[in-house]
This record gives structure tokens, C-alpha cells and sequence, in this order.
């Protein structure tokens, strides 16, 4: 594979953990108990244009998600777990630009 590809099945997975990390939040929140979404803007977007546009546009950054992840552990030495630190905190920081 040439360098800096990602693998299919990398790509799949941090789909998978970035829609799965998407919708533990969905789970937890309840407007309420007054608690904050974790992802506030594809929040919005799920209510305003639906599940399938919220699922479309997480696949769409599966790849990027999973570059920035191996950049992360070669330049920075990042050892946190991918599915349960990466995938959240990385969803939060994208969450973000869709302001």
C-alpha cells in the first residue's frame, strides 16, 4: 500500500467508531436534565435534515479522522485507545468547525 494510504478496513472502522461515538452521545443527551450534547452541531443537523445526512457526513470524514490518528502517533507519541479516546475527541474538534 503507498504511504500515507489508508487501509479499506481502516476507513471502515474509524467510520464505525466515529458513528458509534456519535450516537453514545445521542443516547446520553436529554434537554431536560439541561446537559450539553457532546456534538451539538451534527446534533442540529441530525434534527433539522436526518440520520442518514449525520451518517453520510461522519463516513465522509472517516479518513481524514484515521490520518489525523496516525499523524497523531508518529509525530505527538499518542497511545490513548482509538475507538474510545480518539474517535470522541476527535469528533468534538470537528463538531466544532461546523459552526
Amino acid at each position: 500500500m503507498p504511504l500515507g494510504a489508508v487501509d479499506p478496513d481502516d476507513y471502515a472502522e474509524a467510520a464505525m467508531c466515529l458513528w458509534e461515538a456519535f450516537l453514545e452521545a445521542e443516547a446520553v443527551y436529554s434537554p431536560h436534565n439541561r446537559t450539553a450534547h457532546a456534538y451539538p452541531h451534527l446534533h442540529a443537523m441530525r434534527q433539522s435534515h436526518g440520520t442518514v445526512t449525520v451518517r453520510l457526513d461522519i463516513r465522509d470524514e472517516a479518513e481524514q479522522c484515521h490520518r489525523d490518528w496516525e499523524k497523531a502517533v508518529a509525530e505527538e507519541g499518542y497511545d490513548d485507545c482509538f475507538d474510545w479516546e480518539w474517535c470522541p475527541e476527535w469528533l468534538a474538534k470537528y463538531d466544532k468547525t461546523l459552526s
